[in-house]
Order: structure tokens, then sequence, then C-alpha cells
């Protein structure tokens, strides 16, 4: 990585969840207030506020968000959005959609959040990092229920304050737009909880499959309740889509601002906080000390459900006319168990860009997702060589120091020789 690229550490002090990561980033002075504050209008929930604040936890000074709302909030927003009310699950009784008599909430299936973060007033970016996150988090209750996503309904994370969590996070996400993230391994807590569906070992199902591919560690000593549960599932979700490198201790780099989000929590002597360190890197990795051609180049990606097979053709082979490095599609099987491809392309980085904006002007989809990769290649060379059967021209593959390790024909030379002489080996 160059120098100065933004590198992110996570660090779960007493676990990570979604506000808790938010104030995080409020305190290292990487995001506003207000940017977090504006976030329920945007979202159109009226009389909601996030409340920040600078508290204490275990003698470490903290910022503390409290989403604050009334029982109420849902039946106006969707006086406003009544496209989004008729996608509500009906209870059966006057028509009337299904909510949990003792959370005083809907039951939200994925679609009904999707479509709260698409006709908000947030910026796309974030938008589509907050849906990353809900989806994350369907994949995960999908599991733990042996059911489809699209048939999972949000309990507790279903609640206006967990969305507007979410968004929090996706604006921070949008906003730090880290080069490279790292993570500490994650605190999950221990004993037993009561959620929605009864009392259920820490981590809940669902947060124990967002888990996967996690390193995780123990509750810390100082830690006296039998009962905790220390990383909530819109936490777990917020790693899933960073993709960090899990270490122990800080990474290296030129240390710029450090955060700590506070819980609500009282977890005695042990401070409950996550706290995020944003650094610059210094130069960052270290080159490997092989002889070949080193570069910095981008991966620009997203999704594609929506966009007929010709067209991704033609963008496909646009990206290439236009100077992408290389380009390809990826099927998968997308929300809704929908065939879809992931379109990626690697690009030089001063084209980042400009192919990110012809990206969103191209194709049907509404976001995009960047990476930075270092490359190592080959030093390559152009040889022409004489046959019976006319000049072959050859691309060598070569070390810095001149070392030849491979070569390769030019197909267009052999498929003339072939027309007129099938057996020529060259």
């Amino acid at each position: 990585m160059e120098a100065g690229k933004t590198v992110l550490f996570v660090e779960s002090v007493a676990g990570i969840a979604g506000d808790m990561f938010a104030a995080a980033c409020v305190d290292s002075g990487a995001v506003s207030a207000k940017a977090l504050q504006d976030i329920p209008g945007l979202l159109g929930f009226c009389d909601v506020l996030v409340d920040i604040s600078k508290t204490k936890r275990a003698q470490v000074a903290a910022t503390h968000i409290d989403v604050r709302g009334h029982d109420e909030a849902w039946v106006q927003f969707l006086e406003r959005h009544p496209s989004i009310g008729q996608l509500l699950p009906r209870s059966g009784e006057a028509g009337t959609p299904a909510r949990d008599p003792d959370a005083h909430h809907l039951h939200l299936p994925l679609d009904v959040i999707e479509a709260v973060f698409s006709e908000s007033k947030l910026a796309a970016e974030t938008v589509e990092i907050a849906r990353s996150l809900y989806r994350e988090m369907a994949r995960a209750e999908a599991k733990a229920h042996g059911i489809d996503p699209s048939l999972v309904h949000f309990h507790e994370i279903g609640h206006i304050d967990s969305i507007v969590d979410a968004a929090m996070a996706a604006v921070c996400l949008s906003t730090v737009a880290p080069d490279r993230v790292y993570a500490s391994p994650v605190k999950l807590g221990r004993g037993n909880i009561r959620i929605a569906h009864g009392v259920y070992p820490v981590p809940p199902p669902a947060s124990a499959f967002l888990c996967e591919g996690f390193p995780v560690d123990p509750v810390p000593e100082g830690i006296r309740r039998k009962n905790v549960e220390l990383s909530t599932p819109t936490g777990l979700a917020i790693l899933k889509i960073l993709r960090p490198e899990f270490i122990e201790g800080w990474p290296k780099g030129l240390v710029d601002s450090v955060g700590y989000g506070a819980g609500s929590m009282d977890l005695g002597t042990v401070p409950n906080v996550t706290r995020v360190v944003l650094l610059k890197s210094r130069g960052g990795e270290e080159p490997l000390n092989l002889p070949y051609e080193r570069e910095e180049i981008a991966e620009i990606i997203c999704n594609l459900d929506d966009q007929s097979p010709e067209r991704s053709a033609w963008i496909l082979q646009k990206a290439m006319e236009r100077g992408a490095l290389d380009a390809w599609i990826t099927p998968i099987v997308g929300k809704k168990n929908r065939p879809a491809h992931t379109f990626s392309i690697l690009v030089r980085l001063e084209q980042e860009g400009d192919f990110i904006d012809w990206i969103l002007r191209t194709s049907s989809t509404f976001g995009v997702r960047r990476r930075r990769w270092t490359k190592y290649q080959l030093a390559r060379r152009r040889e022409a060589r004489k046959t019976p059967h006319g000049t072959v021209h050859y691309k060598l593959g070569m070390t810095t120091d001149g070392e030849v390790i491979k070569e390769k024909p030019e197909f267009e030379d052999l498929a003339r020789i072939w027309e007129q002489f099938p057996e020529f080996e060259p």
C-alpha cells in the first residue's frame, strides 16, 4: 500500500455493535455528529432522534449514541410511504400488518427494510452498504432457521433503532472509505439471553453464523456477568462486509486518530467500548523481495441481477476498449435466490474514478465496491521467430533481472498457420 493510504483498525475491546462502531467513528473525529443526527430524517422517520453524548466506561472517556423514538413512528412512516406498507405481511385481522405485541413493532421482511433504505434520501453508496448489512443478517437468520432469506422476518433488528444503527454504520463506512481494514478477534459473550424466539445461548444462532470465518476471544476476565451478549448482529455484519484481516495487536502505520464507542452496559472494570483506530500507512506493506514488476491496481465490483446478457457482454467489451487491465463476469446467486452476476474490472489507480462513474452510468447497478490490490507480474518482451510456415510472434515473460521464465506464441499467428497446416506445433 502506498504511503498516506487510510488504514482502519476495529478493536473489539468489549465486543462490537452498530451504535458502538458509529459512536467510535464520531469520537475519532472521522465522522461528524450532525451527519448521524440527520439520518432519521433522511430515512423518513419523524420524531426519531439520534442523541450523541460524552460518557465514561470504566473511566475511559467515550462517545455514546442513543436512538430515541416512539411506538407510533412506524405508523407515521407507513402513512407517508404506502408503497412500502403494501410489502408488509398481513396478520389476517382486518388486513393489518403483522405485529409483535410484546415488542410493539412490525415483523419486517428483508424487502421492506431494503425498500426503506432505497426510498430514503441517503447517498447511493450509503444505501448499498446499509442494504448489504441487512442481507448478511438475513443470510445468517435464514441458516439459523433453515429457510430461504426471502422468508426471514426481523424481530429485534427490525426495530427503527436497529435500522438507524445500520444506516449510521453505512454513513461511517462510506465516509471513512478505508483502503485497508484490520480487526482484532471478536468478543461474543457467554451465558444465555432472551430474544424474540425464546432463551438462547450466546451467541444466538444468527450471530453464530455471522461469525463464520472470524477468530473469537473469550469474555475478558474482569467481566463478572454470567449472561452477557457483547457483539450484536449489526456489529458482526459490519465486520462481515468489511472483510478485515484479523490480527493480534495494532497494525503498522502512523496513528491519525483514535475513537471509543460506548455500549449501554456497565461491565465493571472492563470498558464496554469498541475502539476504532485510523492510521496512515508509512509505505504500507513491505514489498516482497521478488524479481518481478510490482504495481498497485484497483478492482471495481458490482452485482447485477436485472441486466440482459447482451448488455453485460457489451459492457465487458467496452471496459477493455476503455483501457481496463482485465474484466470478467462471475455467475452468482443473489437475494431471493435470483441468478445474478458479479462484474469485476481491474484498472490502474488513476483510472479508478473514471471507471466508477462509467459503470454507474452504463450498467443497471445502483452501487459499486472498490478494493486495492498489489500486483506482481513478469516483465514482458515480444520476439518474432521465423518458421517454415511464416513468422510467429512470441510473448516472453521475464524477471526484472532478465531471466526468461516462460514464453507463449501469439494465437493470431498460430490460427493463420493452422488454416493451411493444422498439424503445425510451435
